[in-house]
């Protein structure tokens, strides 16, 4: 029963924010990149976890094979949070952020070009995405460990979303990276093993909805944040 929910939780879990999403809207603009994730999450996910479990369904559809919708799940996944976190206010390191957007970028486009197919589920590549955002992330607390916030902290989203993407980053790279080489010696062990990913998916879905949660007590334009060269109100 645990496995068949775990087997489904992609898409389960993503009803969490989205139920908050529909139900307390927010005009805050920098949430919109994580949004649209959620939208395009659960429209791939729906698709990934309807061919994987087509045979419980009774289903014979001609896909078999759900890696290029995982692939594209990252892609989606990296540039919407991409976005989200360039869009941050105060914008800081911003010309780095965007540096590793174009190096992913481009990484991406010589990969599936000449080395590998987007067809095939690519470790090297998910392992890549997952690296870049917690880069951002570290980026992220490390400003905020500069500034000194006349408002709590704890109460902003976008700390909620940071740190349930950061949990998900580090639960799950492991697994990803390795991935291809455990499904291809040991096949059932790589099954069990992604329900550990599964439940990290769980863990950020949840951690996306408190920071929606938040985002109807706190108006961004009159947050005021002083760091060592000035004052400004975001």
């Amino acid at each position: 029963m645990v496995t068949g929910i775990l087997n489904w939780s992609e898409i389960w879990a993503l009803l969490i924010p989205l139920y908050y999403i529909i139900i307390q809207k927010t005009e805050q603009h920098q949430l919109k990149p994580v949004k649209y994730y959620i939208f395009s999450a659960l429209i791939i996910n729906f698709c990934i976890d309807i061919i994987s479990n087509q045979k419980d369904l009774s289903l014979n559809l001609p896909w078999h094979n759900n890696n290029l919708l995982y692939n594209l799940h990252s892609i989606f996944r990296f540039a919407f949070f991409c976005w989200f976190f360039i869009s941050l206010k105060p914008k800081h390191h911003l010309k780095i952020k965007k540096i590793i957007a174009l190096i992913y970028f481009t990484f991406l486009l010589s990969y599936y070009t000449f080395h590998a197919s987007i067809f095939t589920f690519s470790s090297l590549t998910i392992g890549l995405e997952l690296y870049a955002l917690l880069v951002y992330c570290l980026f992220y607390y490390w400003q905020l460990l500069k500034q000194d916030l006349l408002y709590d902290y704890k109460k902003l989203p976008e700390f909620w979303i940071v740190t349930g993407l950061g949990i998900f980053i580090v639960i799950s790279l492991v697994i990803i990276l390795f991935y291809n080489k455990i499904s291809e010696t040991e096949a059932l062990f790589a099954i069990k093993i992604w329900n550990i990913h599964n439940i990290a998916y769980i863990l950020l879905s949840i951690f996306l909805a408190k920071g929606f949660y938040h985002a109807r007590y706190i108006q961004p334009t009159k947050l005021t944040v002083i760091t060592t060269d000035k004052t400004e109100i975001v």
